[in-house]
């Protein structure tokens, strides 16, 4: 495999170990793919990890994952959103600082840039996307307009770097802030860590942010059950998956162990990342070797194979039965049977009267053909 000409091995394994995916394979040095991106079949399709199942039920015998973009150097965050005539995917691209946008018989192109370095990415008011940035930040984004920046700090000291955010049934806006994004090539570099803790926050409707949870390792990705009465975080490091109730005022009460994403012959963990929830409870999640998918109860249901790692998944199409999942270089997606959950929209706080001067998101008209870095 051909690896950036930009990067120093050293440099490479570095961003390798402390990528949010862990182990995701870095992109080529060829430009993002400029071919409509109907049904293109991953090639080889790795087999299924012996112990690990196609999960019944969730997609049929035959599915097979559909590679929609490639030419990526990291990619992160998808969010479907609904548009007028259909819909579209968004997703970033932390190396890139960009995020880009993909629509059905077309190739995908940068939407905004630069993007804070942005990670998780969920739907925000007016055609806005809110990230949660690696450059220590929650941000409301929107081509030609100036950053919104909606968390940076908590008493006083910078957040490390926002990973993955979900919106609650009340418009508030959960995150983690592991410190992924404090060094290496997924890092926009000249900062240093300030809180000893990597952090589950709440981001009230009137702009409070608390701190819900600081005992995960490597927080990462985040959903709600369909009830919206369970918060489950992923924590990288150990491949958990952890299941906390929530309270009536949105903060957290009991934690319990859900799940875990464990190699059935070595026995270690086989990552956990991003997190949705599909209408039946089913949780899906990020990991090595394509998504893993459990239970309501946490029982492991099967993996969704992909032939590469998997960072990050969301589901989209009219009716949610397109699962997408990010890699490091390339971007898929599956069909399901059950649908996913659609995500309430996050209620903000007004913007202050006198906001800081922050440089406008720019709005990319091209195509992106430039190489991977």
């Amino acid at each position: 495999m051909t690896t950036p000409t930009n990067h120093s091995a050293a440099a490479l394994i570095a961003a390798l170990a402390l990528s949010c995916a862990a182990l995701a394979q870095p992109a080529g040095d060829k430009p993002t793919d400029t071919r409509p991106a109907d049904a293109k079949p991953a090639e080889n399709k790795p087999p299924q990890t012996p112990g690990v199942p196609l999960p019944a039920g969730i997609v049929a015998a035959d599915a097979r994952a559909e590679r929609i973009a490639e030419g990526h150097a990291f990619t992160e965050g998808p969010v479907w959103v609904d548009e007028p005539g259909g819909g579209a995917l968004y997703y970033s691209d932390i190396p890139k600082n960009a995020i880009f946008v993909w629509r059905e018989g077309a190739a995908a192109t940068e939407f905004i840039t630069p993007s804070g370095q942005s990670n998780g990415l969920i739907s925000g008011p007016d055609g806005s996307l809110i990230a949660a940035a690696h450059a220590g930040r929650v941000d409301l984004l929107a081509p030609g307009k100036p950053r919104r920046t909606l968390a940076e700090k908590f008493e006083g000291k910078g957040l490390n770097s926002p990973n993955d955010l979900c919106a609650g049934a009340d418009g508030a806006i959960y995150f983690t802030d592991p410190p992924y994004g404090l060094r290496g090539s997924l890092s926009p570099g000249g900062r240093t860590r300030e809180l000893e803790f990597s952090g589950v926050y709440r981001l009230s409707t009137d702009g409070t942010l608390t701190l819900l949870h600081q005992d995960l390792r490597t927080p990462n990705g985040l959903a709600l059950s369909p009830d919206a009465k369970t918060l489950y975080v992923a924590d990288t490091s150990t491949g958990t998956i952890t299941a906390f109730a929530l309270k009536p005022d949105g903060t957290l009460d009991e934690a319990r162990p859900f799940a875990a994403t464990k190699d059935p012959e070595s026995g270690k963990p086989a990552g956990a990342d991003g997190l949705k929830v599909d209408t039946a409870g089913n949780v899906y999640c990020a990991g090595r070797g394509g998504v893993w998918v459990f239970s309501p109860a946490g029982d492991l249901l099967g993996r969704i194979p992909v032939d590469r790692n998997v960072t990050n998944i969301c589901f989209g199409g009219p009716d949610r039965t397109w699962l997408f999942a990010t890699t490091g270089s390339a971007v898929y997606r599956v069909r399901t049977l059950v649908p996913g959950v659609r995500t309430p929209a996050p209620r903000l706080a007004p913007a202050p009267v006198s906001a800081p001067d922050t440089p406008a998101a720019e709005p990319a008209a091209e195509p992106a053909k430039t190489p991977t870095p």
